[in-house]
């Protein structure tokens, strides 16, 4: 097996920011958001250097800036990947008995992504002032009594000033910072199962996979921020199952039970942020759960079918502890649910088939209901990270959707 992609050009992005950016910023986030923190904006004012002409001015983010305004200031970025993935395998039945087989598959994978950012053009005087400013902002109180406020200024004033899809790579502390870097991955996927069947109608299997998906790149101007690393790692699988099958009463019933348990290392998990889309990888997640399906045809043209499933799937308690390089986000994650999982989740259908009579017309009727408990829906489970309030607008309750069809079939 043997695949190539390209993501080229369209991985160009172009951002300007507009004529009321700083003027918005100022009041969301200085005064709405800062300000308030300190009650108001004495102590700012009693800072070393331009604390006191950011206290006093009506639009404290454009003095930050060294009075340059950010309308205007954009960036072109492009981003490239060219990933080729290529596979030996083979997938075998072994017949041990009459009853019993014995299901064997391997898989070498090969991946390599190549990933790369470069900015075409950019202008972004004003970020540039504010990270100068703020710099020296923190110089000048360094060890003084209101050293920590200068920290929060500085840090919250750069944080908003310099929105990063229209910030040039200047090489200063959070500035984007172009890159061309390679990722390569290799692995052994293998899947062992053993079948057993007790007659013609029941089944039973006993299965276990190590599974692979590869990593790759977050392609964005922010992935290598202040060194950060641009890629994410490759998620590992390792899967184990027990079930049945089993056809019964003449067909008319088929009953199939299985029970999981995955553990996966390495987790991919995609988060927004508010403005990006960043992949990151949490060191240990697990699923463990059973499914139920029921199918059954107690009269001719009526089938009907029901599927149950539980699954806890969760990140480990202390997911943190197995990685120390694992970034920030993970470790609010451990210990929640996966995002968008249920607990429990119901599947009832039916469906009659019947002709009209006196034509050549069919018909069908056909109803089903899914229902589900309620599931986190977003990445973070907490406001403001770890041991924070849980997020109100997190969970999606318990629901339940009904669909109902009705139809003619048969006509030339």
């Amino acid at each position: 097996y043997y695949a190539d992609e390209e993501i080229s050009p369209n991985g160009r992005g172009a951002l300007e920011l507009g004529f009321d950016y700083d003027k918005y910023i100022s009041a969301v986030a200085f005064f709405g958001g800062l300000y308030p923190v300190f009650g108001g904006t004495g102590a700012i004012a009693a800072l070393g250097g331009i604390g006191p002409a950011i206290a006093a001015s009506p639009n404290p983010a454009r003095t930050l800036a060294g009075g340059v305004d950010a309308a205007g200031a954009f960036a072109v970025n492009n981003m490239f990947q060219d990933g080729t993935s290529w596979s030996i395998f083979t997938h075998n039945t072994l017949h041990v008995t009459d009853q019993l087989d014995l299901v064997v598959g391997l898989r070498y994978v090969n991946e390599e992504k190549d990933g790369k950012f470069d900015q075409v053009a950019g202008s972004s005087q004003h970020c540039t002032n504010a990270k100068l400013n703020a710099g020296a902002l923190v110089a000048a109180n360094a060890g003084g009594p209101l050293a920590v406020v200068a920290d929060t200024l500085a840090a919250f004033g750069v944080g908003f000033m310099c929105f990063p899809f229209a910030a040039v790579t200047d090489g200063l502390p959070g500035s984007p910072v172009e890159f061309d870097q390679t990722f390569k991955d290799t692995e052994l996927i293998y899947t062992g199962k053993l079948v057993y069947a007790f007659d013609d109608n029941i089944t039973a299997y006993a299965s276990f996979t190590h599974g692979f998906k590869a990593g790759g790149f977050n392609l964005d101007p922010t992935a290598a921020v202040n060194g950060a690393d641009p890629r994410f790692d490759s998620e590992l699988t390792d899967s184990y199952e027990i079930g049945v099958k089993s056809d019964l009463f003449d067909g008319q019933l088929r009953a199939n039970l299985s029970i999981f348990h995955m553990e996966m290392e390495d987790f991919q998990v995609l988060e927004f942020t508010g403005i990006q889309f960043v992949t990151f990888n949490v060191p240990e997640a697990k699923s463990t759960g059973a499914e139920l399906e029921l199918t059954m045809s107690p009269m001719d043209g009526l089938v009907l079918q029901t599927g149950l499933t539980y699954a806890d799937a969760r990140y480990s308690e202390g997911c943190d502890d197995f990685s120390p390089l694992a970034p920030g986000p993970v470790a609010s994650l451990c210990g929640a649910q996966l995002t968008n999982s249920s607990r429990f989740s119901a599947v009832v259908s039916s469906v009659y088939e019947g002709q009209l009579p006196g034509t050549e017309l069919g018909y069908f009727i056909a109803a089903n209901y899914r229902w589900e408990s309620g599931r986190r829906t977003s990445t973070q489970p907490y406001v403001g990270g770890e041991g924070g309030p849980n997020n109100p607008a997190d969970v999606q309750p318990a629901n339940g959707k009904a669909d109902l069809r009705v139809g003619l079939t048969g006509v030339d």
